[in-house]
């Protein structure tokens, strides 16, 4: 499509474009120089298979210097995709033959580097996503959301001192004289909390009140009142092999380590 593309517009007897600037197609194989930022953004879910893909994320990540950042659409597809890619790179990482280029964790927006309590639990029909506004086109200037799933990974060990937050991965819903928040926790759990502010105190009801879905909830659920939390979910971390095509990632993982 971008051959065609070029074609039409360089090769025509009418300049429909000046100056037009054509992007590379693929990758360069080479894992230099690299960036402080890659960004990936609704492209996975156009590549044709699971082993192109995977081949795509491992060769973003060795381009990677510190953060790389992989975003789809807020669908039950693009979620899968961005599952499929944090749980391909976290188990390359994990294995013993790794290099030290492949060490990393997860920032964001999960606080662990467990498998998504979202894959197998009583939530695994909804997708993790997160809602952004944006204003569209000045032709009708409307105020729209739209959901989008994502990960950020980083490279290098996850820091000793690194905040035991949870994140809100759903809409907080407020009712009479209590908040319900439900949140992926540091150890891989779907949690709901109900927080009022009799069991709570009133400034831990008033924080969770105004938390907003995608936001890390200040406090650690360990430290709350046991009859407040309802854990979903509780997986090990060696389960996510389970969820990768393990064949296809172990091939493209040895291509490239070899």
């Amino acid at each position: 499509m971008n051959d065609i593309a070029r074609e039409m517009l360089t090769h025509s007897d009418r300049k429909h474009l000046k100056n037009v600037l054509f992007q590379r197609q693929f990758l360069p194989m080479s894992n230099s120089p690299k960036y402080d930022v890659v960004v990936s953004s609704f492209s996975l879910l156009e590549l044709p298979s699971v082993g192109a893909r995977l081949e795509t994320v491992l060769n973003l990540w060795n381009k990677t210097g510190d953060f790389l950042v992989l975003i789809e659409f807020g669908t039950m597809a693009g979620f899968k995709v961005i599952t499929e890619a944090r749980d391909f790179l976290l188990w390359g990482m994990r294995k013993k033959s790794a290099q030290s280029c492949m060490k990393g964790h997860v920032v964001s927006p999960c606080p662990h580097d467990k498998k998504c309590p979202l894959q197998s639990s009583e939530e695994s029909s909804k997708p993790c996503n997160f809602s952004a506004t944006f204003t569209s086109f000045p032709q009708k200037p409307l105020t729209k959301k739209e959901l989008y799933s994502y990960v950020i990974l980083k490279k290098g060990s996850r820091p000793a001192n690194d905040s035991h937050w949870p994140r809100i991965i759903r809409p907080v819903l407020l009712r009479h004289k209590h908040a319900i928040c439900r949140m992926c926790t540091p150890e891989g759990k779907f949690s709901e909390v109900i927080f009022t502010p009799n069991k709570h105190g009133k400034a831990t009801f008033r924080c969770a009140k105004q938390s907003k879905w995608g936001d890390r909830l200040p406090m650690s659920i360990q430290d709350l009142p046991n009859d407040s939390e309802t854990n979903l979910e509780v997986h090990n971390l060696q389960d996510t092999e389970r969820d990768v095509t393990t064949n296809t990632a172990d091939q493209v993982f040895h291509d490239a380590v070899k």
